[in-house]
């Protein structure tokens, strides 16, 4: 028997890093939150290796990127590799020192025990509710609600949560999907692989400094450089090669062989995998919302999977937000899966080509048959799809969809990143002050909405390594996820932006 309730405005199921994230947005939106997670402790040994500038950028919206320390480590590059070496396609390569578009290095390592260490102590201090070694019964939902059953673990007495919203993100065999009946499509990669994690114990060794994937005819494998002495390496299983087989301790050292000897190294994780590529067929099922690994799998190979989760819940927080707090219709969250399934199937998409590739690579070190097709490869010329629907003007063009900039800007205490000026919220992003009137419908507009304009200084291009932040235009309207939500040219254009942007809004 329940015997006592507990009512929140959302509802997580999952304290990893996609779960911990949703959380820490929407109390930082204002909402009460509770997370289930059926485990107390924080899993010990990493499990995704890298972040990209958009989720550092998340990160420090959050005050927890400075929190990482020795344990995020900027990525210098990656490639191909034939089994010999040899470069295959271009290189990616992320110059020293020089920050990408979001403000951060463009690819981090980092060790994910601490990451979520640290998300869990950002939690209490916001004051998320949190339920470690609770796990949640099939949720119920009506016209004004989400309803379950939650129960330790270790045995005791079931209580009673509710909310107004529920957000799964417990992993990619989610019990709420199943649940729910809500299809689990394959994208077409399944293939078994051994992922080991090994801690360098010899300082003088020379391993490659840049993420490879090594397509070698022999057996095809990845190496990624972690933060400080970690680093990570998968193997394919050849044909006719057990799980068993490849787990035992000679057979992995004589994987690692190419690279370490035992007494260089030792081994802090071995697991072996089948990688997978999987999306949800919806994404949100009245007022419950996959996210993470329950809406979406990949192979690891772009080191994505958990970033898109992380996008995931950039994405449904802030419009969870207005819905609860009455300034958006409950309509609008329909946007989650409109948005959120192309971008992430694009994803997928991409790390399955790499896998195919790879492949592709492989045979033709024997057969002579190379791929023409080099777009895919890390320093090809595909790239992530931009939004195409959902919360954006419906004028196409310019930065419209597009991920926004984040450039550093001039204070009286120093050069500091936009959004520690600009806030999260929207904000509409100028190249001359003058465009705006004081008096100006515009700006009563701007008033009403709540709208931070950011006035970036006009040589901000010329003296950036970076490409102009406002991509030619006047002005560009941010998203609290900062997604351009659309581009301006002139006061007319800026006053036609935010009557599109308050008609999303409730009256």
């Amino acid at each position: 028997m329940a015997s006592t309730r507990t009512t929140v405005d959302v509802i997580v199921i999952g304290f990893g890093p996609v779960g911990a994230t949703a959380a820490l947005l929407l109390r930082q939106h204002g909402l009460t939150v509770a997370v289930i997670e059926r485990e107390q402790g924080i899993f010990p040994l990493p499990r995704a290796a890298l972040i990209d500038g958009e989720i550092a950028r998340v990160f420090q919206n959050l005050d927890i990127l400075g929190r990482l320390g020795e344990f995020l480590e900027p990525m210098p590059g990656a490639g191909f590799r034939t089994g010999k070496g040899e470069p295959i396609g271009p290189d990616l390569v992320f110059p020293k020192g020089i920050p990408g578009p979001q403000g951060h290095p463009e690819s981090q390592s980092f060790h994910q025990p601490v990451l979520e260490r640290v998300l869990r102590e950002r939690a209490a201090e916001l004051g998320v509710d949190t339920w470690l070694g609770w796990e949640a019964e099939a949720p119920e939902q009506d016209g004004r609600g989400v309803r379950m059953l939650i129960r330790p673990t270790g045995g005791g007495d079931a209580m009673v949560l509710e909310g107004s919203w529920l957000i799964a993100a417990d992993g990619a065999a989610s019990p709420v999907r199943e649940h729910l009946g809500i299809d689990w499509g394959s994208v077409g990669y399944d293939r078994d692989w051994l992922v080991m994690d090994i801690v360098l114990e010899d300082d003088t060794l020379r391993l490659p400094e840049v993420g490879v994937q090594v397509c070698d005819p022999e057996r095809i494998h990845t190496f990624v450089p972690m933060c400080g002495p970690r680093r990570r390496l998968e193997f394919i299983f050849n044909p006719g090669e057990t799980r068993e087989h490849m787990l035992r301790e000679s057979t992995l050292w004589e994987l690692l062989s190419r690279y370490v000897d035992p007494g260089q190294a030792r081994i802090e994780r071995a697991a072996a995998y089948q990688f997978h590529a999987a999306i949800s067929a919806r994404w949100r099922e009245g007022r419950i919302f996959l996210a993470g690994d329950a809406a979406h799998q990949m192979p690891p190979f772009l080191a994505q999977g958990m970033c898109t989760g992380i996008r995931d819940a950039m994405n449904l927080s802030w419009k969870l937000a207005l819905v609860q707090q009455g300034r958006m219709p409950a309509s609008s969250l329909d946007s989650y899966q409109s948005e959120r399934k192309p971008h992430a199937l694009d994803t997928v998409d991409h790390a399955v080509a790499i896998g195919k590739l790879m492949d592709a690579f492989a045979a033709a070190q024997i057969d002579g048959n190379w791929p023409t097709d080099l777009s895919a490869v890390y320093g090809g010329t595909r790239s992530r799809d931009r939004l195409q629907e959902g919360i954006l003007s419906a004028t196409p063009g310019g930065l419209r969809g597009a991920l926004g900039p984040q450039p550093m800007l001039q204070t009286p205490s120093g050069p500091v990143l936009m959004d520690e000026v600009g806030g999260t919220g929207f904000r509409l992003l100028i190249r001359d002050g003058g465009i705006l009137e004081a008096a100006s419908p515009e700006q009563a507009l701007i008033e009403r909405t709540g709208i931070t304009v950011v006035q970036l200084p006009p040589h901000i291009a010329a003296a950036s390594p970076l490409p102009d932040p406002l991509g030619g235009h006047q002005a560009i309207l941010l998203r609290p996820d900062h997604y351009v939500f659309g581009v301006a040219d002139s006061p007319r254009d800026i006053g036609a932006l935010l009557i599109e942007l308050v008609g999303w809004f409730v009256d």
